[in-house]
């Protein structure tokens, strides 16, 4: 894949794998606790970590010790209590195990508090980048982020919407993989699986369930880091910056200047302004419509960060670029913002 970010680059990569984190360590947890429970045979270490696109160092999945909570004993108990019969395991038990694995790590995991705590970093690391000089400490919650950086109402609101809309993706994660699991393992049990042929429709379950998540994680770190970045950039003019590999709508704005202004501007121009919050949500890049409609203006995507899900272009400043890619300063705000 070509390099997406230039060499000087360090901070949205990180921003990137950390939101991408809080899901992936979620999916994990529970397929291995699926698999566990299943009595699945061990799978190729190199197939896991294909699924997962990370190293599996201390674990696989036919290994772990966890302590399981009331929800999960249940459902776990009526399991194994129809294996030792020798009863077939029917729809309900599957449904209940899925839902009691999911609901167990969801809430072990504290994945909405880390998914709201991830969307802050995204922004503030895009705040501060056009800040030389770095607050002492790292606002924890939006509110102290509105008092500390003295955003304004509607830069708040931006920075709100960044951290609500990724807790609402890691809740929309929840139920995917609860259909995903018991959907996988039903038919698994219908068909008569064998145990290695349930495991890998497990594990492609998981795949799918991953990558999809890579694409939300990818594209939620953009938008709130680009929030954060023109929230402190409103009145002045920024530069875009198309990824090395750049569709071609992306690649058309390389090199363009646009002013930013506040997401309550009067008179904001979609085609010519940008604001913290913008997207092409409801907007689409064809022109006419799959009846031959053309569509209108307000129909029409047009220069947003990010402009499309996996989208990696960015904003630069037109004074003060090299700053903007300085490693001294991307260093700093990791630091301060506690960024492996």
């Amino acid at each position: 894949m070509p390099e997406q970010y230039p060499a000087s680059e360090t901070l949205l990569p990180t921003l990137e794998e950390a939101t991408l984190e809080v899901g992936r360590d979620f999916l994990y947890r529970v397929h291995l606790e699926i698999h566990r429970a299943m009595g699945f045979p061990p799978l190729p270490r190199g197939a896991v970590e294909r699924a997962y696109g990370m190293p599996i160092p201390h674990r696989t999945l036919a290994k772990a010790r966890l302590t399981p909570e009331r929800a999960w004993e249940k459902a776990l108990a009526r399991f194994r209590e129809l294996r030792a019969r020798g009863y077939p395991l029917g729809g309900r038990e599957v449904r209940a195990l899925a839902s009691a694995a999911v609901d167990r790590w969801y809430a072990l995991g504290l994945v909405e508090d880390r998914a709201r705590a991830q969307a802050l970093r995204n922004f503030l690391a895009g705040f501060l980048r056009a800040h030389p000089a770095l607050p002492e400490r790292a606002p924890k919650t939006p509110e102290e982020a509105k008092a500390l950086l003295r955003l304004r109402d509607a830069e708040a609101r931006a920075l709100e919407w960044a951290v609500e809309h990724l807790a609402e993706h890691v809740q929309a994660l929840r139920e995917a993989t609860r259909h995903g699991v018991a959907e996988a393992l039903m038919g698994a049990v219908g068909r008569y699986d064998s145990p290695e042929a349930a495991a890998r429709q497990l594990l492609d379950r998981f795949g799918t369930l991953n990558r999809d998540w890579r694409r939300v994680a990818i594209t939620e770190a953009a938008q709130a880091h680009a929030a954060g970045f023109l929230a402190a950039m409103v009145g002045q003019e920024v530069e875009w910056v198309a990824a090395q590999d750049a569709c071609p709508y992306c690649a058309r704005y390389h090199g363009q200047r646009f002013m930013v202004v506040s997401p309550d501007h009067p008179n904001k121009d979609f085609g010519r302004h940008l604001w913290p919050g913008k997207t092409n949500v409801g907007r689409s890049f064809h022109p006419y419509t799959a009846t031959g409609k053309r569509r209108g203006e307000g129909e029409l995507a047009g220069p947003a960060i990010p402009a499309h899900p996996h989208c990696r272009c960015r904003v630069v400043p037109v004074v003060g670029r090299t700053a903007y890619e300085d490693l001294e300063a991307q260093r700093r705000i990791r630091a301060l913002l506690g960024l492996a």
